[in-house]
């Protein structure tokens, strides 16, 4: 039975933006703990007093940052992942075509070591080719730019997290500064290209449940070659 997903997006989407917000916050924050860095590095402060209340202040805000990021990061991964697994399953009510990625393996596979890095990229794929059939078109490129920009964000902030918590000297201290800055950064584009994808699936599934709300709208359409493995639409190709 397909789902009004909207309820879904919109939690989806306006903590991603909140996200998005803190992201950028953080951006700045870590910009100025940089500069306190440089400045330690190259011992350009008044005194040791002075430089240390700033390097605490910096701590302090840094921390704080910290904490709200993750607790909306958590939220926002939920959300998404309850998006995630209504969109699937309106997929598989709204389209004939073959389905590889159940609902519950589409979100179950970003919690599979080594797997995550690409299966579940594959199911969002599948998910907008079943949301989009019986159109001509190829993916979009933004489903690509996404997942290359979650996996870059993804393994610069571990790298940083752990340079972080074992970090001797000011110089250790920067580079994790400087890859947390990198992270930030790249939350920008990934958080608008996401949300920007939650926006499009979910239409397209809104629209085609109400052109033919009783069967799927591609049920009179032919059904492209199991065989075909690429799983791209008949006459579109798929960008590189």
């Amino acid at each position: 039975m397909y789902t009004n997903n909207n309820l879904s997006k919109d939690l989806a989407i306006w903590l991603l933006y909140a996200l998005l917000a803190v992201s950028v916050i953080s951006a700045g924050s870590t910009v100025i703990e940089i500069t306190l860095l440089s400045r330690i590095q190259s011992g350009d402060f008044v005194s040791v007093e002075t430089i240390t209340a700033e390097a605490e202040d910096s701590d302090t805000r840094q921390q704080i940052l910290a904490y709200t990021y993750a607790a909306l990061y958590a939220a926002s991964g939920l959300a998404s992942l309850i998006w995630t697994f209504r969109a699937s399953r309106n997929a598989a009510v709204l389209s004939v075509l073959p389905q590889q990625y159940r609902p519950g393996w589409a979100v179950g596979w970003y919690f599979v070591p080594i797997a995550n890095l690409w299966k579940p990229y594959d199911s969002m794929k599948e998910i907008w080719r079943r949301s989009a059939w019986p159109t001509r078109e190829g993916l979009p490129p933004v489903l690509g730019q996404w997942w290359l920009m979650w996996i870059a964000g993804s393994i610069l902030g571990q790298i940083a997290l752990r340079i972080s918590l074992n970090a001797e000297g000011v110089d250790q201290m920067l580079v994790a500064s400087s890859l947390n800055l990198a992270s930030d950064l790249i939350d920008v584009p990934l958080v608008l290209a996401y949300a920007h994808i939650i926006r499009r699936i979910t239409a397209m599934q809104a629209a085609k449940h109400a052109a033919n709300p009783d069967r799927p709208a591609d049920s009179f359409v032919d059904v492209p070659d199991a065989s075909d493995e690429s799983g791209s639409t008949p006459g579109a190709e798929e960008p590189t």
